[in-house]
């Protein structure tokens, strides 16, 4: 229950929901909760992230205005904070560059299947080519035997 919602249950999201949620990869979020920089809990023995938790590190965004008692408000003029930012985004690029290095491994992969599958369906052409005139060859020989 969290007291701030009216005591109604806090929504809480697996790793893969709140992945698909923020557009971030679950490995990405892992790392976030093992550096403690994203709460997580445990609930039958799964992690599970609460909701608020990812509006609270800026991974989604609410319509709700921030509190003004929230210690995690951004301040501008707060060099800590602009070195926790820049530090964000050091770890966000660094997440994007894996991801980018995995879909090319990805796509260099699918390029090869589809190399390799376009050959495989020109040898099948190819084989039934051979074996349509084959047939045709059989149906002519008796067709001028006959004349």
């Amino acid at each position: 229950m969290d007291p701030d919602n009216g005591d109604r249950p806090e929504v809480m999201l697996a790793v893969a929901e709140a992945a698909a949620a923020t557009g971030l990869t679950p490995k990405a979020l892992r790392r976030r909760m093992e550096r403690g920089s994203l709460r997580s809990v445990l609930v039958d023995g799964r992690r599970r992230i609460p909701l608020a938790e990812l509006v609270r590190a800026g991974l989604l965004v609410t319509d709700a205005p921030t509190k003004p008692s929230d210690p995690h408000r951004r301040r501008p003029d707060d060099p800590l904070q602009n070195l926790g930012d820049a530090l964000e985004a050091r770890t966000i690029v660094h997440e994007l560059l894996d991801r980018v290095e995995r879909q090319s491994a990805e796509l260099a992969r699918l390029r090869l299947l589809a190399a390799h599958a376009e050959r495989a369906k020109e040898a099948e052409v190819a084989r039934l080519r051979r074996e349509l005139e084959a047939v045709r060859g059989g149906r002519d020989e008796p067709a001028s035997r006959r004349s």
